[in-house]
């Protein structure tokens, strides 16, 4: 067991090897690891297959055939003036079905480091016809505001609190549905690589520190929704709309949710390879988008024409997006076309010209199976976190 080290590519792989060796005995490795006996050996068996392969390359170059996981393009050959062969070169590519387990493998492998979430007890009591939709404008996680340059402070702590306090609050006044919806109207972060920049346009934000705490800030805070969310729903939605600050993380972000909670059941993350997002509750249609180049005659153009088989056996088409972090609603060409607040206070370059006349909360929205919007609640976070520092 021992050889296994220096083929684990992950903590994880590196533990579990450790971990046996300690106790020379799967239940006890596993067991100290905190995990299942059968997920000890599915980390296993990952190492050995990359162990297995290794060595079989090199037996491989010893018999001079293929590689594992190679297969021969074309053979090279040098001939001997009699006709002898001299030199001979098997010119390898690799196996294009063994490089797509290869990336599984890894893909594996990368996601044993988010931890999974399994038995949470669901709710005894709920109307299996209502349906309840936390909406979250433009979180911007990780922007920086200063208040002497813009009147309020933030930063990823203040973020992940105003955000998770919003949430408790609203789970607490709901209607007791069967569905429970988390909708994240895009821009959850600032930026969308290592460097503080726009990735459209290029310009300098206010970030508070390093992307990869980001990332993991702001993956444990809508981990921790979701979790409230199931204790109140028996099932949970989550749809993860792209934006136009952190459009790239936001795919990753959706991913990592969407293994964290891939062995519970009663979670769906949506796939977000668009920037809009259908679902459909009973006779309700929701398209969920970002909002960022679209006016509210195009965001139901799209609704109407993308999406006709869910918009014609609808009774009502709600559309929701973010971006311009203030209130607003529409009846366009059969939609209901609405904008949402956001919770961050405006950066430097906002307040610096005079972009700050939006409210901040969040909403919950609770739909009728039968079509519409039976009740709506609000959130104002900042009212309560600035009591508390005045006290």
């Amino acid at each position: 067991m021992k050889e296994l080290l220096e083929y684990c590519v992950t903590e994880n792989q590196r533990r579990a090897v450790e971990a046996y060796l300690h106790h020379g005995n799967q239940r006890a490795a596993a067991k100290e690891l905190g995990i299942g006996l059968a997920s000890w050996q599915r980390t296993i068996e990952r190492i050995k297959k990359r162990y297995a392969k290794s060595n079989a390359a090199d037996l491989a170059l010893q018999s001079r055939s293929p590689v594992d996981g190679f297969t021969t393009k074309r053979v090279s050959t040098a001939y001997k003036e009699d006709g002898t062969v001299a030199l001979q070169w098997h010119i390898q590519e690799p196996d294009k079905q063994t490089i797509e387990e290869q990336l599984k493998d890894l893909a594996e492998a990368l996601s044993e480091d988010i931890k999974k979430i399994e038995n949470i007890p669901a709710p005894k009591r709920v109307q299996k016809e209502l349906m309840n939709n936390i909406v979250i404008g433009d979180p911007h996680l990780d922007m920086l505001s200063y208040a002497k340059e813009t009147g309020a402070d933030w930063d990823i702590n203040i973020a992940c609190e105003q955000h998770m306090r919003a949430t408790l609050g609203l789970l607490k006044r709901a209607p007791e549905a069967a569905v429970g919806m988390l909708t994240i109207l895009g821009d959850s972060l600032h930026r969308d690589s290592m460097k503080a920049l726009t990735p459209g346009s290029g310009n300098l934000v206010d970030v508070d520190g390093r992307v990869s705490r980001s990332i993991k800030y702001a993956t444990k805070l809508f981990r921790a929704m979701i979790v409230e969310m199931l204790k109140t729903h028996k099932k949970v939605v989550v749809a993860f709309i792209r934006g136009n600050h952190s459009e790239t993380l936001e795919l990753c972000l959706r991913d990592m949710l969407d293994i964290a909670f891939e062995a519970n059941k009663r979670v769906e993350v949506l796939d977000n390879t668009s920037k809009h997002i259908p679902y459909q509750f009973g006779k309700n249609f929701l398209l969920m988008t970002h909002g960022d180049r679209l006016s509210e005659q195009k965001k139901a153009d799209i609704a109407v024409s993308m999406y006709r088989d869910y918009h014609g056996s609808s009774k009502f088409t709600h559309v929701l997006s973010g971006h311009v972090h203030h209130a607003n609603f529409r009846e366009v060409s059969g939609c209901f076309v609405e904008t949402f607040q956001a919770l961050p206070t405006p950066d430097a370059w906002h307040a610096e010209s005079g972009f700050v006349t939006s409210d901040q909360s969040v909403s919950m929205l609770t739909y009728h199976v039968e079509g519409g919007i039976v009740s709506r609640l609000n959130e104002y976070p900042r009212i309560f976190m600035e009591q508390k520092k005045a006290q």
